[in-house]
């Protein structure tokens, strides 16, 4: 097979002035002149230029294209594109290498193009529209923050490191397009939906972090940025120490809270609640979806001491069953039940329903059910075993909720059934 053009990008680990609207409209510009058989001088290599190539063979219905000699090289067009095609654009590399941030820099450079092309024109436009409605290329990009969210965490290499792997779909309208070429604007192919799918999400995070790592951003938002009256609802902070929170199992075994990027994580939940919002989530979607997030963090505090043959629950958190830590309770005064009760309370579950799920397994046979005891490390990891379920449903729920706000709306004129899409792709390796 065969590729389009290469880019290598270095991370830098610090912002750079590149990828402003001004630095937008010098490929923006470029892919105008290109797409017009103009002649002009190629800018240098960005992650713009692949954005505007893969819009333009998307939005190019002249014949297909072949391979060129030399593909892959700067301004080089070769590399097996196929005019008025799906596109697809791969992401790659270790862990730090940028991924996730070239992606959401691609995303913006493709949700905005029409505009970049023509302002006036895009203005005008705007101007016959609600003003309340959300673009579906807003839309798009608010999304970033909600995955990010639960998605990602804190590595020792990334302060936001992407712990899932993503395809990301976006859904161009390419029906105001001529038959044989490109002549048409960059506002006549709308951004009309998007939709993304997620593979391998390192659930094992949720109950076990290394040194100097973090567990997913979510955990620290809800103890940073919660009010008063939602932590005290969640039980993860109290009156007299905001802090308590970094107490719980979950979020105290490599003794790292805070993201060392400058990013503060009170303003992160903000951003997540406004983008939840913005996204169409409903303000009682938002606190189920969050404290059910807090219900994982108790269900970490459980411990199992020897009750006979058996495990019994008490107040103290437990080792973890991904790194078995001796832990003893510092407050005497509380209850035995208390995380057992504060996760059944949140989860909405019959306490001693969870009760038993964590201290028994369940035997059956044709004709008899047995109920045998679990011993404490069996009941550690009984309890583990559920967060990284319970917490793994709830990305998937955020996910599903993303695509249903996103995706493009099939009855409306401009989803027709000849619309083409343009694919991109983010990979992960490491």
């Amino acid at each position: 097979t065969s590729t389009g053009p290469i880019l290598i990008a270095l991370n830098p680990f610090k912002s750079l002035r590149i990828y402003g609207t001004k630095d937008m409209e010098i490929y923006a510009k470029y892919g105008v002149a290109t797409a017009k058989g103009l002649t002009v001088k190629t800018p240098a290599p960005h992650a713009y230029s692949i954005a505007d190539r893969a819009f333009r063979d998307m939005t190019d219905t002249s014949k297909k294209k072949q391979p060129e000699k030399g593909a892959g090289g700067r301004g080089g067009r070769g590399g097996g594109s196929s005019g008025g095609n799906n596109q697809t654009i791969l992401v790659s590399g270790e862990s730090g290498a940028g991924k996730t941030e070239t992606t959401k820099i691609i995303m913006a450079y493709l949700a905005q193009v029409g505009e970049l092309e023509d302002k006036e024109k895009a203005a005008a436009a705007a101007k016959d529209k609600d003003p309340n409605l959300i673009k579906p290329q807003d839309k798009v990009l608010r999304s970033n923050p909600v995955l990010e969210a639960f998605g990602n965490a804190r590595t020792v290499r990334n302060d936001n490191s992407s712990r899932f792997g993503k395809f990301i779909e976006l859904q161009f309208d390419v029906t105001a397009l001529s038959n044989n070429r490109f002549a048409t604007s960059a506002l006549d192919v709308p951004l009309i939906g998007a939709s993304v799918r997620t593979y391998l999400l390192e659930k094992v995070r949720v109950v076990n972090q290394s040194e100097n790592e973090r567990n997913f951003h979510i955990f620290y938002l809800l103890g940073s940025g919660a009010n008063e009256g939602q932590r005290l609802d969640w039980k993860i902070g109290d009156e007299v120490d905001d802090f308590s929170w970094r107490e719980q199992w979950y979020l105290n075994q490599s003794d790292c809270w805070e993201r060392l990027d400058g990013v503060r994580d009170d303003d992160e939940f903000d951003i997540l609640v406004d983008a939840m919002t913005a996204m169409g989530f409903e303000e009682e979607c938002q606190e189920s979806c969050l404290r059910a997030v807090a219900a994982v963090l108790h269900l970490g505090d459980i411990r199992f001491d020897e009750a006979g043959d058996g495990a019994a629950i008490s107040g103290a958190p437990a080792p973890s069953s991904g790194n078995l830590r001796s832990r003893t309770s510092s407050a005497a005064e509380v209850s035995t039940s208390e995380p057992l009760h504060n996760a059944a309370s949140l989860l909405r579950v019959d306490i001693e329903a969870l009760r038993k799920a964590l201290t028994t397994k369940q035997l059956i046979t044709r004709t008899e059910h047995y109920e045998v005891p679990l011993k404490p490390d069996q009941s550690a990891h009984a309890r583990d075993a559920m967060a990284k379920m319970v917490y793994g449903e709830i990305f998937e729920w955020v996910v599903s909720r993303i695509n249903e706000s996103i995706q493009a709306d099939e009855h409306s004129p401009s989803s027709s059934s000849s619309k083409r899409k343009v694919k991109r792709e983010l990979s992960f390796i490491g």
